[in-house]
């Protein structure tokens, strides 16, 4: 199968892996005529998908973190949230069951490399990035071998840990272009206002309610709210720091497009290598992750396109590809190639668009 933009789909094409959307299932695979549901499938958030393709008909996509308990996940986090701008009151029965339910899907897979599909599984950017955020934060305390107890209340915290942007002013928090300085300010205010809504709710332990106050806190010292610097800040919230950093960067927002997974992960290895993000904590999250999906078209160094085939678990960004080349116009496959071993060949562009090929390639990329 090949992973491709919802914009590039054609009649010809057949669905080779399932849909899901905000309210359950969209597409089952196999349905062609991919074209006349376009439209529904850019409705509901969805950006990319997989299609059946002779070229890697052997290519199993990534494992991904199931969709469709995202999805549920969701849309019980939305009910808890509405509750508690009406009330304060905070649901934390609901919490737990969300919780309990990304630890058991996190567990299902041992040797899972993370992917979230780029499926917005919410209308509301704050509960998509509560949800993918406590995703991100467990699987680094899967890695670091946290118990179930820690990975509890980390899960807790993460979900709960812009719970104060309900006291915001709804106008600032969307506000479609860059903030002034007194609006800044204003938003950094929900991470105190977080904990004091989470304070007046029993059932959340300290150490949850610190992620809410503490998570953009620095080890530089740079961070807010109280310009926190190195150990001071404690364990979870620089946990969190990491997972919340990286799902920002990587979705879409009101006044700034997705950031590529690569340069994500560059950023993030830069802010650790200046002493904002935990070094250690940076390492184990960005070693597990898929980089570069299964099936998705990539750009090599030597102007060859190729489809990511398999990933390498010991170096994520150097995965197998099947490079493609064409004859007669046609494409066909060239040959697998290892980046691991074949050092000279590296990847230097993602999720190849039509305008990125040579016009001898467009055609069968389309």
């Amino acid at each position: 199968m090949r992973r491709i933009p919802i914009t590039m789909v054609t009649p010809d094409m057949i669905l080779a892996r399932d849909i899901w959307g905000r309210n359950g299932l969209l597409l089952a695979k196999g349905i062609d005529n991919l074209v006349s549901y376009r439209e529904k499938l850019i409705n509901n958030g969805i950006a990319t998908l997989y299609i059946e393709d002779e070229l890697s008909d052997d290519i199993e996509g990534t494992d991904e973190f199931c969709d469709k308990v995202r999805t549920k996940c969701s849309d019980v986090l939305s009910e808890t949230i509405s509750k508690a701008n009406k009330s304060g009151a905070v649901d934390m029965k609901n919490v737990d069951t969300i919780v309990s339910s990304i630890m058991k899907e996190l567990f299902a897979n041992s040797e899972m490399l993370l992917n979230l599909s780029d499926i917005s599984m919410s209308s509301s950017v704050t509960l998509q990035h509560s949800i993918d955020a406590t995703i991100y934060a467990l699987f680094i305390c899967k890695l670091c071998n946290m118990n179930d107890r820690q990975m509890q209340i980390v899960g807790k915290g993460t979900l709960l840990h812009d719970i104060g942007k309900i006291a915001l002013d709804q106008d600032v928090l969307y506000k479609n272009g860059y903030l002034s300085d007194e609006e800044r300010k204003h938003v950094e205010k929900h991470a105190q206002w977080g904990f004091r809504i989470l304070e007046e709710n029993d059932g959340v332990e300290s150490s949850a309610k610190e992620i809410a106050l503490l998570h953009h806190e620095r080890l530089d010292g740079t961070g807010y709210p109280y310009k926190l610097k190195g150990k001071d800040i404690p364990l979870f919230p620089r946990l969190v720091a990491v997972a919340d950093v990286y799902d920002a960067l990587t979705s879409e927002r009101c006044y700034k497009p997705a950031m590529s997974n690569e340069k994500a992960i560059d950023i993030l290895c830069e802010d650790a290598k200046n002493s904002k993000l935990d070094c250690e904590l940076v390492d184990v999250f960005t070693s597990k992750l898929a980089v570069y999906p299964n099936g998705i078209v990539v750009l090599l160094n030597n102007g060859e396109p190729a489809i990511v085939k398999q990933q390498n678990k010991g170096d994520t960004r150097r995965p197998v590809v099947r490079i493609i080349d064409f004859k007669n116009k046609s494409a066909y496959a060239k040959r697998d190639c290892d980046l691991t071993y074949e050092r000279d060949l590296s990847i230097v562009k993602s999720n190849i668009k039509i305008s990125d090929l040579p016009d001898t390639m467009k055609r069968q990329f389309a």
